[in-house]
Order: structure tokens, then sequence, then C-alpha cells
């Protein structure tokens, strides 16, 4: 049997749910969104600028060590970003201009305080969608195939699963938006449903692997005969 003879293995499913099809799916505006009227014109009318929040944070260059947990890679995770803020001309600028204002006493020293916050922000929420990614991806083997079944990653991201392709769609729960800021925390919650009835809550921290995860969301579609 000749080389262009041999059968191609069918690729893995989570090896079809790419990091670029992750990010552009969180970057999708809302068609529909939900509650009253001026609710959904105060969406819209925030979403632009939360959505630029989102591609500074999702397109945020940093090495994969952010995934090792260990606290001495944290750290150099956020002195590599520390230096992007401090190289940000553009940033100074706007601090400056902002403290300027009256209603903030011109104390443009507080804000220049805030930068080093900023910078532990951006690295907590980077790392967080870089955890649910792969957390995303570990679940496809167990979750595919289930009816309804959808992942909640802190209230702020929404995974769901099918047997098409994609095998997940994954949406931004955008007005929980405000959640990003507990991300520095260091741990995550990850709610199993299908539609609105909880299978599973699981506790998770960025010094675990997924096969905490992967147990308990196994253990929990066994019980419910998913």
């Amino acid at each position: 049997m000749g080389k262009n003879d041999k059968k191609t293995m069918p690729e893995k499913p989570e090896n079809l749910f790419t990091e670029e099809m992750f990010l552009n799916s969180l970057l999708t505006v809302p068609e529909n969104a939900e509650g009253s009227l001026k609710e959904q014109e105060g969406l819209q009318r925030d979403i632009k600028y939360k959505m630029k929040v989102l591609q500074t944070i999702l397109y945020l260059e940093v090495p994969d060590l952010i995934l090792s947990g260990k606290e001495c890679d944290e750290e150099k995770g956020k002195k590599l970003i520390e230096e992007k803020v401090e190289n940000d001309e553009l940033l100074f600028g706007y601090t400056f201009h902002v403290s300027s204002n009256p209603e903030f006493k011109r104390n443009w020293s507080y804000m220049r305080k805030q930068l080093d916050k900023y910078a532990a922000f951006l690295f907590g929420a980077k790392r967080f969608f870089e955890f649910v990614f792969r957390d995303v991806k570990a679940l496809i083997g167990i979750l595919q195939g289930i009816q309804d079944v959808h992942v909640v990653f802190d209230g702020l991201v929404d995974a769901a699963y099918s047997d098409e392709v994609p095998c997940v769609r994954t949406k931004m729960l955008w007005e929980h938006f405000h959640n990003l800021t507990h991300a520095w925390r260091g741990y995550y919650k990850v709610s199993v449903m299908v539609k609105e009835t909880i299978l599973v809550v699981c506790d998770c921290s960025y010094k675990n692997g997924t096969d905490k995860l992967c147990e308990k969301v196994k253990e929990a579609r066994d019980n419910f005969g998913l």
C-alpha cells in the first residue's frame, strides 16, 4: 500500500476548535439583547467601549508562561505587562487629561499610581481567558452530544456544545462584563448546565490542571444519565 493509500485519521473535535475561533466568537456583537428596550439601548451604547477593552485583553502579547500557575512565572508575566503599560505614551497622556478635570481634584499622581493596578488587571483578565479556552477544549469530549448543554465561566463566558461544526460556540455575557474586575483572584467558577438546570458547579484554580474539572463534570454527567 502506497503512502497516498493510507487512511486519513479524523481530526479530534478539540483540535477543530481553535483559539482564533474562540477569540472571534467572544468579540461578536450580540444581535438580540435581552431586557427592556432601555436596557437594550444601554447595552448597545456601551458595547463598542467594552469591545475595545476586551480586544486589548485578548490580543495582549504575553508568553504562555502565564498558564503554568507558578508564582515566579506569574511575576514574570506581570512584569512584561507593566513594561507595556509604562511604554504607552498615549495612556499617560490620557490619565493627565482625565486628572485635569476638577471632579478628580487634578490629582494626576493618584491616576499614575493606578497604572500598577491596571497592569495587574490586564494580567489577571488575560490569564482568565487563556484558562477558559483551555477548559472549553478539555470538556469537548465529555459534553459533546448532550442536548442543550452549556458551560458558564464566572458568569462571563458561555460555551455551548453540539455535534455540529464548530463543536463549541462561545459568547460573552456582556451584561456581566464587570466580572472581569475579579479576574485577579486566582480562581474562577465553572457552571455546567442543561438549559437553565445546573448540573454541577466547580471551583477552579489557576494552579490546577484540567483533570479535576473533567472528573467532576464526568461524574455529574453520569449521575444525570446524560
